[in-house]
């Protein structure tokens, strides 16, 4: 469930914070006030497209921050994959820079777009005018009838046996692949080998070689430029070190000339010992000089070797040689043992899909078996919500091979409308039809699937007063097993809130802002009877919102 939700220079928000409680929360307020940028702002969360257009401040950063707590073992499995710790409890925060930069944490560690989306899906089910947020993608669908069905068994069975038989699948198409080209392959492969092996060249070689190499050949300018090194620094009648020296004793010569002063001195002095030790080093280097032709013939080519070898193989450098050379090795081995290994691996498959083909038949039946009851529910519920001409089916129907979740294809299928055909729902294009069937859906499987937060924005759009009551129970119904969020316009639904957030817009010096407040039981009677009959309400509103929150 989502515990809290603070919002920070985000569209005219300038910083606000909300407390949610586990079942059914309400937001209403004034049109225009900004109930949209909150979902707006929860979409930052979910990982949707970050732009600057929305700083309140365009010199500060946006920050939207949520917490969850969440038991969905599905999720506490993503974050440990992602080496995120958590226990029950689960921070996401979003910041926009000013300069169009946007970065993501879950748990404070730094996270891309690509998981931020794969958590928070798992947290937050948002569901907005004309989306259908989910329920017309199959596995969605899948998971909603299954869920119905008491398939468990039968799923994990299936599903253990269909990873290994996919992994075996992608095994055996390598090794054919591979036995095409086997016997060509190991005479080559075998000559490769003996080539590489020949210099038996070591990690880290080239870089010895060269430089090897490169001293070498230029020993003798190397021999010259030490010695000269040597010789002004410390060898010559005027040299570099004998300046310095005079140069500190000139300073001494005039005494104690306050702290600065004998800083500089102090410092041509280390310089003075800097110089020193720099002479003897290029002295001593310049013994260590070899300047071998032969020795340097021999390192030549064996580097140039090297280089043909690489060239050859089209390789950046040794270590890539190298690791081709081990990965020759290993394939020369695994085409040697190639017969064996194809053979005991199609009589594997063979073995598991007969399994599973058992097991997807058994599924199917259950699926079929549940479909007629599902449909029925559905339908009456969406009858109870001022849909009485809806239709409702479940199309399944066997695949051509089998799937992650069977050997079925599904697809939801609806008509709103009497003597209208039903189509998937993909193609269904009205909002407040979709919500309401979303709704109806979700009612059904609640306490059966992990959905996460629901979040309904104005799902009462275009519904009478009499639908929204029910809708309204629905909706409390469902928020016994199923936190939910709720922006809308409905006093209906409104009545029916655990918590219940107003949302206004304030001008302070020229400047727009929006603020939130949770209302007390007071505060839920005005703003139940403002929306029954305006601003400032008659004391009729006022008693029918006193009737409509006592039920």
């Amino acid at each position: 469930m989502l515990k809290n939700l603070h919002i920070k220079n985000y569209a005219i928000i300038e910083e606000l914070e909300m407390d949610f409680t586990s079942q059914l929360n309400i937001i209403t307020g004034e049109t225009g006030a900004g109930k949209s940028i909150l979902t707006g702002a929860l979409g930052l969360i979910q990982g949707n497209r970050a732009d600057t257009k929305v700083l309140y401040d365009k010199e500060q950063k946006c920050i939207v921050e949520a917490e969850f707590s969440s038991h969905d073992l599905s999720v506490q499995k993503q974050l440990k994959a992602e080496d995120i710790e958590s226990d029950e409890s689960i921070t996401i925060r979003r910041m926009i820079m000013p300069s169009g930069k946007s970065r993501a944490f879950i748990n404070d560690e730094p996270v891309n777009l690509t998981v931020l989306k794969n958590i928070s899906s798992r947290l937050l089910d948002m569901h907005r005018q004309f989306d259908t947020h989910g329920i017309n993608k199959e596995s969605i669908q899948f998971s909603m009838l299954d869920s119905l069905a008491s398939i468990a068994e039968i799923r994990s069975a299936y599903e253990v046996s269909f990873k290994q038989y996919k992994k075996d699948q992608l095994e055996l198409k390598r090794l054919i692949e591979e036995e095409a080209k086997v016997n060509q392959e190991l005479d080559f492969i075998a000559f490769q080998l003996n080539e590489l092996s020949e210099f038996s060249f070591e990690k880290g070689e080239q870089q010895t070689l060269e430089q090897e190499v490169n001293v070498l050949s230029n020993a003798e300018h190397i021999v010259q430029a030490l010695q000269k090194i040597s010789f002004q620094l410390d060898g010559s009648e005027q040299n570099i070190i004998h300046q310095v020296t005079e140069l500190r004793n000139e300073l001494e010569r005039a005494g104690d000339a306050g702290e600065e002063i004998n800083q500089l001195n102090e410092r041509l002095m280390a310089v003075t010992e800097e110089l020193r030790d720099l002479a003897s080093e290029a002295s001593r280097l310049e013994q260590t000089i070899d300047g071998d032709p032969a020795t340097l013939q021999e390192k030549q080519e064996r580097l140039d070797h090297m280089y043909r070898l690489i060239g050859k193989h089209h390789k950046e450098d040794l270590e890539e040689l190298l690791g081709y050379q081990e990965e020759l090795s290993d394939k020369l081995f695994r085409l040697k043992s190639y017969g064996k290994d194809r053979s005991a691996l199609e009589g594997r498959i063979t073995k598991t899909e007969k399994e599973l083909e058992s097991l997807a038949k058994e599924w199917r039946k259950k699926r079929v078996d549940i479909a007629p009851s599902f449909e029925k529910k559905v339908m009456t519920l969406l009858g109870s919500l001022g849909m009485e001409h809806a239709k409702f089916e479940v199309l399944l129907e066997e695949a051509s091979e089998l799937r992650g979740n069977g050997k079925d294809n599904l697809q939801f299928m609806f008509s709103a409308n009497p003597g209208k055909e039903v189509q998937p729902l993909s193609e269904v294009a009205s909002g407040g039809e979709l919500s309401r069937l979303a709704l109806s859906l979700k009612s059904i499987i609640a306490g059966k699937v992990e959905l996460g937060t629901l979040i309904f924005d104005e799902i009462d759009t275009g519904i009478s007063g009499e639908v929204s009551s029910k809708m309204g129970k629905i909706l409390k119904q469902l928020a016994e097993s199923q936190q939910i969020i709720s922006i809308t316009h409905s006093p209906q639904i409104a009545s029916q809130a655990e918590s219940h957030f107003f949302i206004f817009k304030v001008v302070e010096n020229n400047r727009t802002y929006t603020k939130i407040r949770t209302l007390d039981e007071e505060g839920k009677i005005l703003e139940l009877a403002k929306m029954l009959s305006g601003d400032p309400p008659p004391e009729s509103a006022v008693q029918n919102a006193r009737a409509l929150l006592q039920g």
